[in-house]
Parts: C-alpha cells; structure tokens; sequence
C-alpha cells in the first residue's frame, strides 16, 4: 500500500504511528516519499505548545482514573445553523489513552449514559475509582447520580481549579486533537462549510474510532489503544474505508416498483460499530438520512480492493461471504433532524431516528408550501383573468401564483370587493421598483445599544454586569410579586418527607426594548416526575388559533368594533393546584438572605415552568370569567 494511501486511511497520523499502526493490522507499506498532506496543514494548524507542570501520579491499571469533559460547537453569526447534537462529552482513561465520545442534545443528557459505562467496566474488572472533571452542573449531577441508592458507586470525583484546564489536561488534550482529525477527514471529503456544522458528529466519532488504532507502547507491550483497553480490536478495523466515500446501497424492497433504480448513492460518513465489521454509516444528502449498511461498494465498483492488504480471519470471511446474499441496508436508519425553525417533511417515510439536521424543504402544518399573503406579493389591482388548471378548471392568476386552496381564494376575493387590502396597496404607476412593507419594531422603545442587550441572561451573567443594582432590584420586585400572592411558604426541613424530590429553580433575566429589566423566576419542569408532581393526562390547556385570532380582528374591522388589550400581571401565578401536588423548592439565587437555610419552599401556586402552570392558570381564568359574567 502506498504510504499516502495509508495516511488518509488512518485518519492523517505521524510517520511513527501510521507506520506502527499499519505494521500491526498486517499492511505491507511500500516504500515511497511522503508528500505534505495540505488537509493536515489546514486541519492541524496550531501554534507551539505551551509545557505544564503538575504533581499528578499517573493511574497504574485500567479504568482507575478518568478524565471527562464536554464541549459545545458553536455556529458563527447569521451562519449554518448547528446541528441539534451539539454537546461534545469526552471520556479518557489514563491508563490506556483510549478516547471515548458521543454526543448530546443537553449537557444532562451525558449523566445517564456515562454510570451505565462505568458500571460495565467495573463488571469487566476495570473499575473505575477517581473521576478528574471541572464543577460544572452535569458534572456535579453525574456524582450525585453515582451516589444514589439506584448505582452506589464509590466513585471520588476531583474538581480542577477555576481557569485551570491543564488539570484535565487529557480532556482538553483530546479535544484539540479529534477536532484537528475531525476537520481534516471533512476537509479531505471537500464538505462545504454550510454542511460541516451538521456533519460534524460523524467526522468527530469516526476520528475518535481512528484514533483508537494508534499503537502505543504500556509496560513494553506494543498495541493499540482499544486492545490495551479491552484486550481486542474492533472489528471495524477490517474494513477500513477514506471518509467520504461515494458508494452504493440497496433500498430495493418487494413493494418497489420495477422501473425505479434497485440502489441509492451515498457518501460513507462513519462505521456501524454496534454491527459486525463491514457495516458503514451512509447519508443520502438528498434525502437526509443516514443508513446503516454492509458492503456498499461492490468488487465492480471499488478500485482499491485488490490494493488493500487487510488479514481477516475464517469467520469473518464466511460471515462477509453469507451477508453478500442479505439485504444490504439494516433494519436500524437514522432519519436526520431537520433544523428549519418551520416543521420540515422528508419524502421518506421509514421509521428512523432523528440525528443529523441536513436543509430540506420548509413546509406548513398542513403539508403545503409556504405562501406570502397576495396583498404582499403585488398590488390588489391585479388581472384576475380566469386561466384553465391541470384538472381543465378555470383559475384566477391568485390561485395559479401562490397556489390558494378554493377556501383561501373566496376569502381573499370577498375581501377585495370590500377593498380591506387597500391600505396596503402600491401604486405602479408612480414606482417601478419593489416594495416590501415592514411593520417591524413599532412601539419597542430604543433603551438598549445593540440587540444583544434584549437577549435573556441567567442569574450569575446579569449580576456580572454594570447594572448589578438594577438586576438586583427586578429580583426583589419578582419575589415581591410572590409574596402578594402568596406563591409559596417556608417549611423546616424536618417536616419534608424523606422521598420528596425537590426542584431546582432558574433565573431569566432580560432587559425590555423601554430598558425596563425583567427577572423571571422559573422552575425546572423537565425534573418533574409524572404521578408525583403532575398528572400527564393532566396538562393541556386551551390556546388560540392563529384562524380565531384573524376571524377576531377581521370582524372588529368589518363591524367598527371597540377592543381592548387585557394585560394581566403575573398571570401564571394565579394558578391552584387541583391535584393535591406537593412541590419543594430551594431558596433560589439572590433570596439566600430572605430564607434560613434549614428550610425548603413549598409551592401553594403554579410557578413559570411547571408543566400544569398552564392548565391551572386556564381554569382559573375560567372560574373568573364565569364569575364576570
């Protein structure tokens, strides 16, 4: 194999470990010069290292220290929107150097997952005893967890020091080298950028599995990562592939019609680790959908497979062979997340589960296309001269230009004749250009430098600001408003039941377009547990419909109606619990000096953020309105 060959293959490694991994998977590197990889040198750029010095004594066997640590990628402004999996954990043991990642759609999300995979390790003999992290939130959750009665891990976790990542320097470490291999396997595959920010989790696992193969040297032992970890190698080793690949896989079912292709192209993105070797992640850009597929490059379309000098064993040579005359796609296909803020449709109707978010067509809730209103699209003076549909039906060039159903196209006439669309008509005759009109920003007050300054902070952000005393003050008026009506009580802690969960709080701070400040206290609703905080047959509560709404203001409009807006303060601190719930808080951040600390509060109203709030405020409002009337 020719050694640049071999350096996209392993995923752009240094000459002693691409030549020492291929050594031990059994290929015969020819000699030849290696020629500067301009993916590496866009990839890896990086400035010189900068050493560190710590007292930290190494782990002498598997799984006895862990580094772990997570990262958020972020998009850039008025950029591709980012891929709904977003958060990055990464798990590394000191010992064997082998790095393990996933990712998240919420940093909570890892908390779960990660005592499931200690807990296997110490099954396996390789027990985990010190866990190195920082003292983030979903760090200091995974401990509590590890404690509980349901784990009962013995597990030691030690905090790094503010600003001191070189304490969990693997972490960080593996970080900076997966998104340098992870670029270059995209840069390699020339993945346009729009698309880089939703294929990323792929490039990023498939250069964590990669890197799993370096060969490094324990106790003058010579193997790879992942055998010194769990003394085997995965099978995917077999079968490597260069990332990117176009190739082929087999969609044909019985309910296919004849004429239609048999096969799909599609670009090889990542390894099925979880099936037998052989088995490759392939997305259909097109379609936006990630298959999970043995083989998809058949002998009469794959160039390289006499090059590649791979030794595999009996087994999985008669397993190749039987796979050859199965069904080529695996029942398990991810369907992508599709990341238009409008709810987007793919033609492909299979059950898959959701993943990577590729652009596809923004559609309404009532499956149809998105369509501007007509008085936005042109004058209301326009030729309705009638025209012929596919059907040999006469149309108007209303319908025929924005696709109207009969409905919508007797509305708008209607409303013509009653010349409700004239305000907003444009005079042709005195301006040939395009006009759009926009509304936007009326009555918002400009109190603020930027639009920056109206996005919501939480507590520790606002209060690390200029304008301490005036947060301060908005937090005060909110717990005001909580003592008017009587949101909560203090209780002892002694008087709380043992097996009570207590929810946690969140600040919401924003400032309003007049500079107003807004401190709005919320819980944490997705901590709620159902039967015990909440009835989930319990939840709904009525909302008015974008139609109600219109139906409302075109007859204030057509009748001369009087209407006023109703604002009501504090509204969702009006509901009563019908259930007989029982919810305990904490003092919440910035009233630690209002309540002891040997109490808990128990909620006697619905607060922002719990799942009944809604309903109880409805049927309080309800009550109320009945009463009026």
């Amino acid at each position: 194999m020719n050694v640049n060959k071999a350096h996209a293959l392993l995923d752009h490694p240094d000459e002693d470990k691409k030549r020492a991994t291929a050594k031990h998977l059994g290929w015969d590197i020819v000699h030849g010069q290696m020629n500067t990889c301009k993916s590496c040198t866009l990839g890896k750029a990086k400035q010189k290292n900068t050493p560190k010095q710590s007292g930290h004594i190494k782990a002498d066997k598997l799984g006895q220290h862990v580094f772990i640590n997570i990262s958020m990628i972020k998009g850039v402004k008025n950029g591709p929107r980012v891929n709904a999996k977003r958060h990055w954990f990464i798990v590394v043991d000191e010992y064997s150097l082998l790095r393990m990642s996933n990712f998240y759609k919420a940093k909570n999300g890892i908390v779960e997952p990660t005592v499931k995979k200690i807990s296997r390790w110490k099954k396996s003999g390789r027990k985990v005893e010190f866990v190195r992290c920082d003292n983030a939130g979903e760090n200091r959750l995974l401990e509590k967890q590890s404690k509980s009665k349901d784990w009962k891990m013995n597990l030691k976790f030690k905090y790094t020091a503010h600003a001191t990542p070189q304490q969990n320097h693997l972490a960080e470490l593996a970080f900076s080298t997966l998104v340098n291999k992870g670029q270059t396997l995209m840069h390699q595959a020339n993945i346009p950028v729009e698309i880089k920010y939703k294929v990323f989790p792929k490039a990023f696992i498939t250069a964590m599995l990669l890197d799993g193969l370096v060969v490094i040297e324990i106790n003058g032992d010579k193997k790879t990562c992942f055998e010194h970890f769990s003394e085997k190698l995965l099978k995917f080793a077999a079968h490597l592939r260069t990332w990117g690949d176009a190739g082929t896989i087999k969609t044909h079912k019985k309910t296919t019609p004849m004429i239609r292709n048999r096969g799909l192209m599609c670009l090889f993105v990542g390894y099925a680790i979880k099936h037998e070797g052989g088995c490759y992640e392939m997305l259909d850009p097109e379609h936006s959908i990630v298959y999970e597929s043995h083989d998809p490059w058949p002998e009469a379309l794959d160039p390289d497979k006499d090059k590649r000098n791979i030794q595999v064993n009996e087994d999985d040579k008669k397993e190749q062979q039987t796979n050859d005359d199965e069904e080529l796609v695996a029942a398990s296909q991810e369907k992508i997340e599709k990341i238009d803020e409008a709810n987007a449709h793919s033609k492909n109707t299979n059950k898959q589960d959701k993943e990577i978010p590729i652009a596809s067509t923004t559609m309404t809730r009532s499956d149809r296309p998105p369509q501007m209103p007509p008085y936005l699209l042109q004058n209301y003076n326009m030729d309705f001269g009638k025209q012929k549909d596919k059907e040999g039906n006469e149309m108007s060039n209303l319908q025929k230009d924005i696709s109207l159903t009969p409905a919508e196209y007797k509305f708008y006439s209607h409303m013509q004749a009653l010349n409700e669309f004239g305000m907003l008509s444009i005079d042709k005759e005195s301006c040939e250009m395009e006009h759009e009109y926009g509304l936007v920003g009326a009555k918002t007050g400009n109190k603020f430098d930027h639009m920056g300054q109206l996005c919501a902070m939480i507590y520790d952000e606002a209060m690390n600001t200029l304008e301490k005393e005036d947060w301060d003050e908005a937090v005060m008026k909110e717990h005001s408003s909580f003592k008017k009506y009587k949101v909560w009580k203090a209780v002892p802690i002694n008087e709380v039941p043992e097996d009570a969960k207590i929810l946690t709080l969140t600040w919401a701070m924003k400032m309003k377009p007049n500079g107003v400040k807004r401190a709005r206290l919320a819980v944490q609703g997705f901590k709620q547990q159902d039967k015990l905080h909440y009835d989930s047959q319990d939840l709904s509560a009525p909302v008015a419909n974008n139609i109600t709404i219109r139906m409302v203001m075109i007859s204030i409009i057509m009748a001369s109606w009087a209407s006023n807006l109703l604002d009501v303060k504090g509204a969702f601190l009006n509901g009563r619990f019908q259930n007989g719930e029982r919810l305990y808080m904490g003092a919440p951040k910035g009233f630690e000096l209002l309540y002891p600390k040997y109490v808990l509060l128990l909620l006697l109203r619905s607060l922002y953020g719990l799942k009944q709030a809604a309903m109880q405020v409805w049927r309080e409002l309800q009550k109320n309105s009945v009463h009026e009337v």
